[in-house]
């Protein structure tokens, strides 16, 4: 059962995405890409981590090679179906991030992100719907 209030936060939830993604298509390959667009306002930020926290959606972090980042998901319609991604965070889009001279960026991210990826409540529903078990801070950075 979906309320409306969930219905309207994925909603903003997969248009902030298409504000903060650009597809992109290589000319000579025809290879699909994405790249980041803008940062997150602290607003933005703000509200994702309430959404998430509200409605108790799965998020997952991983790392790109530059930086931590996170994706959030819903919750399957039915049992046995895959949670659905709604949006993917870069460490890029975070808000006020330092200089990364010594790791500060990368430890400033994972400060804002792994409260939500690495709670006990989201290691449930990431076991639950066979995701892997949200690492520690040092297998994220290579």
């Amino acid at each position: 059962m979906h309320s409306l209030a969930l219905e309207t936060d994925i909603k903003w939830l997969r248009t902030l995405g298409k504000k903060i993604w650009q597809n992109l298509t290589d000319p000579v390959s025809g290879k699909e890409w994405s790249r980041s667009t803008r940062q997150l306002t602290s607003a933005e930020l703000r509200r994702i981590k309430r959404v998430i926290v509200r409605h108790g959606l799965p998020c997952e972090m991983y790392c790109d090679g530059f930086g931590p980042g996170m994706s959030i998901y819903t919750h399957p319609a039915y049992p046995g179906l895959e949670p659905e991604g709604l949006l993917n965070i870069m460490h890029d889009h975070l808000p006020h991030l330092p200089d990364n001279r010594g790791g500060k960026a990368w430890r400033r991210a994972w400060d804002i992100l792994s409260p939500l990826t690495h709670s006990p409540r989201n290691h449930e529903l990431l076991s639950l719907y066979g995701f892997k078990a949200p690492q520690e801070y040092g297998d994220y950075i290579y």
